[in-house]
């Protein structure tokens, strides 16, 4: 095949699809040329040896006080050094990954000394890369001393002098790992170590941090205001260096210390316990900072999360796409475990994934479940049919279908709890989301018995493109979906709710809802808006949408309270949860009304 035609395949890599190589190298030659008012050009530079890695720095340990030597000057000179930070982390970071042609003969035939297991498929269509890595404990130590002491500390400084330039340091480094994986050494003769290092720098430049916390298990990245508000706030109160660190949430893995009425907040370093034989603190924060953000949260941009269940306060901001407040923190980590390839899964691996998938989901689509982080925690189990759908498992196994299940979370706190995976659908119209429901959980889709679908319920033509569905399933459930429409796309939603069900069949779910009272209409949403609805509103939309009757034990709702922001609404007080019984014969001709 021709390099050009090469250029131009989808690739897969591990299940997860990504663009082709023409356009990562096009990316990359315009992001790091070096030109005249070109991007790269914004960033500071400072004048460095460019060429860092662990070959061409040494130390001298023959005089009373050692010095650091450098060799090979050939580009030496004045660079940015987030782009120079590139070579040096890959180079010993990655090192059996890049040499993996000295360490072992092939990578296709089970476990070698590179710690790197491959295997390929190039077709005249596409090219699918699946690989396994282990990197041993040097590695790792590189690693995590040249991200702790080096990465972090530049970016650290970035923040507190040019924080709008972060993100462009950012891609300036993943763009330079990519280039140092795929055009620093010659593959010709293996192209499983080509294949190798095509994929983890791919991945590299599109989910840099995914792959550091994966690899190396570092995820300590400096987190910092990210509006123009949140950093005036900030310098009013005196507090520039209070966000520096990265706030997460707290569970069993985390300690608390009480000194000095400060509050330190440690965790398990992982690899640099055991390199430095230490914790590392990650946060402090002292209480009247904890005041300030309780003062300010009324401004609505940053938002102390509830504290009520924990013993030291947890902080969120709400536009920090790396800091995740969760509801159910140990339910979310259970389910990570469950399902993930990692057996020893690391809540701080969960927590990067968490955001990682975030940032991805925002923009695919920002509602509310995806900017609140709903979509991490599992929220099925609070319906009140859930545990009768559990019970009738244990009868006979049922078919369920979840409609719109984003990334799968609900899907997957019901195989956690016994319901058998291969009775189990998922629907949603945005694909995006199926795929990053995988890396979520870090899961290969080949491993999971649940079928995915792409399919759009509100497609007139979705009965006859989704035919082999119909009557299909004695459970069809859908959350938090059916208020995103308007009134008529959601009569057309619960149609193809009851064209799925199969006779005798139990549709339930939950969404928005409103109370029956003066206050109502004051919540409605505008024209053009998803429509929201008290429950007898409810029970008629569904008898106007079907032939079903709606009358009491065919048709149950109930209004609980919506407490899972973290922002509370009032037009948001109350989570609608209703079943509905398909008739055991459905009927499709006469409409019944109920007003």
């Amino acid at each position: 095949m021709k390099f050009e035609s090469f250029k131009d395949l989808p690739i897969t890599i591990n299940g997860i699809k990504h663009k082709q190589l023409r356009y990562y190298l096009d990316c990359a030659s315009k992001f790091l040329d070096p030109g005249p008012g070109r991007s790269l050009n914004s960033l500071p530079v400072a004048f460095g040896l460019g060429d860092g890695h662990g070959g061409n720095v040494m130390v001298s340990l023959d005089q009373p006080s050692p010095s650091i030597l450098y060799v090979d000057y050939e580009v030496a000179g004045y660079h940015t050094p987030y782009l120079d930070l590139a070579k040096p982390i890959y180079q010993d970071s990655f090192f059996n990954i890049a040499y993996a042609d000295f360490l072992c003969d092939d990578l296709t035939k089970g476990p070698n000394v590179s710690g790197a297991q491959l295997c390929w498929r190039l077709e005249e269509k596409s090219l699918s890369i699946d690989y396994n890595l282990r990197l041993g404990f040097l590695s790792r130590g590189l690693a995590v001393t040249k991200l702790e002491y080096l990465l972090r500390p530049m970016f650290e400084m970035l923040g507190q002098t040019a924080p709008a330039l972060s993100d462009k340091a950012e891609e300036t480094l993943s763009y330079g790992l990519f280039a140092r994986a795929l055009l620093t050494r010659d593959y010709s003769s293996r192209p499983d170590v080509f294949f190798l290092n095509l994929a983890i720098g791919i991945r590299l430049v599109s989910e840099m941090r995914n792959v550091l916390a994966d690899c190396f298990g570092w995820c300590n990245w400096p987190t910092f205001p990210s509006t123009a508000l949140e950093q005036s706030l900030i310098r009013k109160a005196g507090m520039g260096s209070f966000f520096e660190s990265k706030i997460i949430q707290r569970d069993e893995y985390l300690e608390t210390k009480l000194c000095n009425d400060k509050i330190e907040v440690f965790v398990d370093g992982g690899i640099m316990s055991e390199l430095f034989g230490r914790e590392r603190r990650i946060h402090t924060w002292s209480k009247e900072a904890n005041k300030f953000l309780e003062d300010s949260s009324q401004v609505g941009n940053i938002v102390p999360s509830d504290c009520s269940s924990r013993s030291t306060p947890n902080i969120s901001m709400s536009l920090a796409f790396d800091v995740a407040s969760l509801n159910r923190v140990t339910d979310t980590l259970q389910l990570h475990r469950r399902f993930s390839e990692d057996d020893n899964e690391n809540p701080k691996l969960v927590e990067q994934r968490i955001c990682h998938v975030w940032k991805k989901g925002m923009k695919l689509a920002p509602h509310t479940c995806i900017k609140e982080f709903l979509f991490a925690e599992p929220r099925i189990d609070r319906h009140f049919a859930y545990e009768q759908v559990m019970s009738d498992i244990n009868i006979s196994p049922k078919t369920l279908i979840d409609v719109g299940c984003c990334m799968g979370t609900d899907i997957r706190k019901l195989i956690h709890d016994g319901y058998p995976a291969r009775k189990i659908t998922g629907l949603d119209c945005e694909k995006g989301f199926i795929h990053l429901g995988f890396v979520l959980y870090n899961q290969r889709p080949g491993k999971c018995a649940v079928r995915f679908r792409e399919a759009d319920v509100l497609n007139p033509q979705f009965q006859e493109l989704c035919s082999d569905l119909a009557g299909q399933f004695d459970f069809v459930h859908s959350a938090n979906v059916i208020h995103l429409f308007d009134k008529d796309n959601q009569e057309q939603f619960l149609r193809s709710l009851a064209f799925l069900a199969k006779p005798g069949g139990l549709v339930w779910g939950r969404q928005v809802g409103l109370e029956d009272n003066s206050l109502a209409p004051q919540y409605r949403q505008p024209e053009g808006k998803g429509a929201r609805f008290t429950v007898n509103e409810f029970r008629k939309l569904w008898a106007r949408a079907t032939s079903w009757d709606t009358v009491d034990g065919r048709f149950t709702a109930d209004l609980v309270a919506y407490d899972e922001l973290q922002i509370p609404r009032p037009d948001k007080r109350w989570s609608m949860q209703w079943t509905v019984r398909a008739p055991a014969e459905k009927a499709s001709s006469s409409v019944i009304s109920l007003d």
